[in-house]
């Protein structure tokens, strides 16, 4: 197997899927024939015309793969593409100027719509033109309109495109290429290095081939991956943008000063004179100062466009902040919304079981309820079978913390309770089809403005929920009323808990109970709220100059030092103290410090584990007078990932204490300061799959509890939820190129620090407690299996969760799978088996197919990790019905010996199925002597002829071959299906 030539190899599949403008004649205006441009119309009364059209990733998905600096940006060339076809329409093909004013950012989700106008007929014969976005749809007739390109078009000049004076010198003419004494380039490296700097392009846009310099201009051939379409326009942007990037290996493009990168700003002189081209011939020459020009060719020499002149501007990321400002408010701010759940009544009672002697919910899942204090305690029923759900009241179970008790004790001695109770179950076989149900009273925040008193219980919701993601179907959570909500009558709750059993049965995996109502979680875009909104929550906002002295944890490195660099220079503080283990020692810390100094703030770096109360009581009391503390933000953390089975109580301390600990002694500490911030960076791990890291879910879910918490209290909080950045620093860094291949598939993107920074602003202005940003691939959540689609997504995907269908197909796929395995040879059946295994490996591992995956080739070898094995006997276990042991991978370390697993326990075996044989030809001689019809009869023959195949075949051990082509399909027949043949044929007479 040959080892990629690049770092991440990846392939796109799509379908082409253009404009579809549909019947716009009856609407009253022209159909325009271009991938960008749906429509156009004259506007009555000024002359002018008006281009119209719609452009999204869904419809146009080559677009993805022009990414600046993590933002999905139209290209410059497609700019050109709409103003040339624009102008073709009215007479006026050459684009004199066109100066583009801002980048245009293609969202995630929805789509944009797009409008080029083209002006009345000016002097020369030339119009103005513009090009604008609109905000998206589904906002009325009007709309909100941003200007992203001006300048004018007029009528092409020169009637023959080849002259000397309109397509410049002879070597794109001459035939001689490349042109003589030109050096090549070695391009080993391009795109990588390009996308260091930002230029992140995918398959389709990294189209330069071959590269020659000479004479201080630059040669190139250019072309498009074979198979993509050209029709729709008149020179494909992902062509010319790649014929720009040559541009590059010469000297005449200016080098970025600022740390952005260089877009195209200022064209000058463009002229279209042949389309179709899939590959081109570029030369490049530069123009005054900081500009070029461009001549493109085809591989015959001759002419297929020209710009007199391109200038390039410097973008930075705070520009692509302001222009992916919207888009990011828009589609990666995220809220957990508490829904109403529905469920269907109970057609009978299940049997339970409450783990917690002393509990007061005894009497709340049944008069009869019987209570253990541990799984090893409960008793099995007269026929040994377990109870179908097990809950565990997490107060009674794991003693409740008194009120002396320090909360990150308590905290991490019930969540390594937790993991031992976890780890217990997952171990002992006989659980497997029952339920693990954790209920807590009060430990999230559900409804706005409550406060979270069961604090100390809210780590185990994120640890469970990592363990609900690596065993999905093992655990559910609960969360009831605080204790004193409960009250002292069992009856009250008994019909909630009848409703929670019910919501339980379906498949729910997350529920609360509020008011007597059953809730369950369901993610949903956060937007702005109203200036009432924000009063009465008690909503923050960093502003533009921020007073006082800021804290920021974990500050010298990571997002803490990216954070830190933003505060200074976009909210002006002046005064920051910045925390880490080791202070100045940290690599990169000195340099941050200068760089922060120059830009007007002072800054304290001091060494200090924030996790130790007496050491962060200190720092604070070091605060100087003249600049009170004023923001706290929390960035502080580590990682130490794997599966919930290789977890430790060790292992969850060392990840808890720098998030938990700290955040609840800078509550405590800083409770008394009139503070005007007080962030929390949080993980989406805690809350959407945090599978391979239960520990730090566990400590993240706290920060969202108690950001939550405070605001209940009336004390500024926010808890920011993120999903994965892109910066490669901190934590980050220690991923691996193939964590975050899984975490792409999850559906997870990473955020570009610039689009990360904009999502910390919006986040601070919405008056929520607790914000995801996460830049969410809702295209790959719906590619995945249903029962692969976390319940808390689903809401935004845009279908209900059917879980009884599911379960039910889950059944039924087994029942096929076993029919077919039982009438398959068995060589055959063997190869089924294999390439059902090679498939869900493939899929994990993110291969292009099962034939990718070699059968004998070690797991480990083929790069399946401990969270992979997981995935892999997950989606294993969905496709075949059964629930393989949890170490399937690591006692079965091959595809081939883990299909050899399936064939033992779903293929029948030789005495099984020669006991099957037996009794169908029993059954076959019965409706032979039943037909009572005479042997010489000519009707038989067929059903004869089929008998005395399938005889021969048995005789031959399955390898026998029919004699007529009738007879081909002879393998797929069923018994059931031969008895129907021979019926037909016996009462044909």
């Amino acid at each position: 197997m040959e080892l990629p030539t690049y770092a991440f190899q990846r392939e796109r599949l799509w379908l082409d899927a253009g404009v579809v403008s549909g019947d716009v004649a009856g609407l009253g205006q022209v159909a325009v024939e271009h991938e960008l441009l749906g429509a156009g119309v004259g506007v009555a009364g000024a002359g002018g015309v008006l281009f119209t059209g719609r452009i999204a990733r869904s419809s146009h998905p080559w677009l993805a793969d022009h990414a600046v600096s993590g933002v999905v940006l139209l290209p410059g060339a497609a700019f050109v593409e709409l103003v040339v076809r624009a102008g073709d329409e009215v007479g006026c093909g050459r684009v004199e100027e066109l100066m583009l004013a801002a980048p245009l950012v293609v969202p995630a989700r929805g789509a944009v719509r797009v409008q080029v106008v083209v002006g009345a007929v000016e002097d020369g014969g030339r119009r103005s033109v513009g090009v604008y976005s609109g905000s998206g749809e589904g906002e009325g007739v009007q709309g909100s309109w941003v200007c992203h390109a001006t300048g004018y078009v007029a009528p092409e000049s020169d009637a023959d495109p080849r002259s000397r004076s309109q397509f410049g010198q002879s070597e794109l003419l001459s035939g001689v290429w490349p042109p003589a004494g030109a050096v090549g380039v070695d391009l080993d490296g391009l795109y990588e290095g390009l996308a260091a700097q930002g230029y992140e392009y995918g398959p389709l846009f990294q189209g330069v081939r071959r590269v020659w310099r000479g004479g201080g201009e630059v040669f190139a051939e250019v072309g498009l991956p074979e198979g993509v379409s050209v029709e729709g326009f008149g020179l494909h942007p992902a062509l010319l943008d790649a014929a720009l990037q040559a541009a590059g290996f010469g000297s005449f493009v200016p080098e970025e000063g600022g740390g952005g990168v260089r877009l195209p700003f200022a064209w000058s002189g463009v002229s279209l004179f042949a389309s179709g081209a899939s590959s081109l011939r570029v030369r490049l020459w530069p123009v005054g100062d900081d500009g070029f020009g461009v001549e493109l060719a085809d591989a015959a020499g001759l002419p297929v466009a020209r710009v007199d002149s391109l200038v390039t501007r410097e973008i930075s990321a705070e520009q692509l902040n302001a222009a992916s400002g919207t888009s990011a408010r828009t589609e990666s701010l995220f809220r957990v919304d508490w829904t109403p759940t529905a469920h269907a009544p109970l057609t009978e009672s299940p049997s339970c079981v409450l783990l917690g002697i002393g509990s007061e919910l005894a009497g709340a899942f049944g008069k009869n309820t019987p209570v253990a204090s541990d799984p090893a305690a409960i008793v099995t029923d007269r026929t040994g079978r377990v109870p179908e759900w097990v809950l565990v009241d997490v107060d009674a179970w794991a003693s409740a913390p008194s009120e002396t008790q320090a909360m990150p004790t308590a905290v991490r001695s019930i969540t390594a309770r937790a993991l031992a109770l976890i780890q217990q179950w997952l171990s002992d076989d006989r659980w497997a089809s029952s339920r693990l149900v954790w209920v807590t009273r009060g430990a999230i925040g559900v409804q706005a403005g409550e406060s979270v008193p069961g604090l100390a219980s809210s780590a185990l919701w994120g640890l469970v929920r990592a363990a609900q993601s690596e065993h999905p179907d093992r655990f559910a959570l609960l969360d009831l009323p605080p204790a004193d909500g409960l009250g002292d009558a069992a009856d009250a709750m008994s019909d909630p808990m009848d409703r929670v059993l019910a919501a339980l049965a379906v498949g729910a995996s997350q529920l609360a109970v509020r008011d007597g109502e059953l809730l369950s979680p369901r993610l949903a875009p956060a937007h702005a709220p109203t200036a009432e909104a924000l009063d009465e929550t008690g909503g923050q906002e960093f502003g533009k100059a921020v007073t006082g002295t800021v804290l920021v944890t974990g500050g010298t490195g990571g997002l803490g030092a990216v954070v830190a660099r933003h505060l200074v220079a976009e909210h002006g503080a002046r005064r920051l103290l910045l925390t880490s283990r080791r202070g100045l020692d940290t690599p990169g810390a000195a340099e941050l410090v200068a760089e922060l100094g120059e830009l007007g703030a002072r800054v304290d770096v001091v060494a200090c584990d924030v996790s130790d109360r007496s050491a962060l009581r200190d720092l604070l009391a070091g605060v100087a007078d003249e600049a009170p503390l004023t923001a706290v933000v929390h960035a502080a953390g580590v990682l130490d990932d794997g599966v919930v089975e290789t977890m430790s109580p060790d292992r969850l301390d060392a990840v808890m204490r720098p998030k938990t600990d700290a955040a609840w002694y800078l509550h405590e500490l800083t409770a008394e300061r009139e503070l005007d911030a007080f962030v929390l960076f949080s993980s989406a791990a805690g809350t959407l799959d945090g599978a391979g890291q239960a520990n730090y879910a566990a400590a993240n879910v706290f920060l969202d509890a108690l950001a939550q918490h405070r605001r209940g209290q009336g004390l500024p909080a926010l808890s920011l939820a993120w999903g994965l950045w892109s910066e490669r620093t901190g934590m980050v860094a220690a991923l691996e190129g193939s964590d975050l291949d899984r975490i792409g598939r999850s559906g997870v993107r990473p955020l570009a620090t610039a689009e990360g920074l904009a999502l910390f602003d919006a986040a601070a202005a919405l008056g929520e407690p607790v914000v995801l940003p996460v830049r969410l691939d809702l295209a790959a959540l719906r590619s995945r299996p249903q029962d692969q689609v976390p319940d808390i997504v689903r809401k935004l995907l845009g279908g209900p969760a059917r879980r009884t269908a599911a379960a039910t197909s889950a059944e039924n796929d087994r029942a096929a799978l076993i029919r077919r395995l039982a009438e398959l040879a068995p060589a055959d059946r063997d190869r089924l088996l294999l390439d059902l295994v090679r498939g869900q490996v493939a899929a994990v591992l993110g291969y292009a197919g099962p034939e990718a995956i070699e059968p004998e080739r070690g797991f480990q070898e083929l790069g399946v990790d401990s969270l992979g094995a997981v995935q892999i006997r997950n989606r294993l276990g969905v496709a075949t019905g059964l629930r393989p042991p949890t170490t399937l991978v690591f006692d079965y370390p091959t595809p081939a010996a883990v299909a050899g697993y399936f064939k033992e326990h779903l293929a029948p075996t030789d005495e099984e199925a020669t006991a099957d044989l037996m009794r169908e030809i029993v059954r076959l001689e019965a409706a032979v002597a039943a037909a009572a019809v005479s042997p010489g009869d000519a009707g038989l023959a067929p059903a004869a002829d089929r008998l005395r195949a399938l005889a021969a075949r048995l005789s031959q051990g399955g390898a026998g071959r029919p004699e007529r082509e009738d007879e081909a399909d002879i393998d797929a027949v069923t018994a059931d299906e031969l008895f129907d043949i021979l019926d037909g044929e016996l009462s044909a007479d």
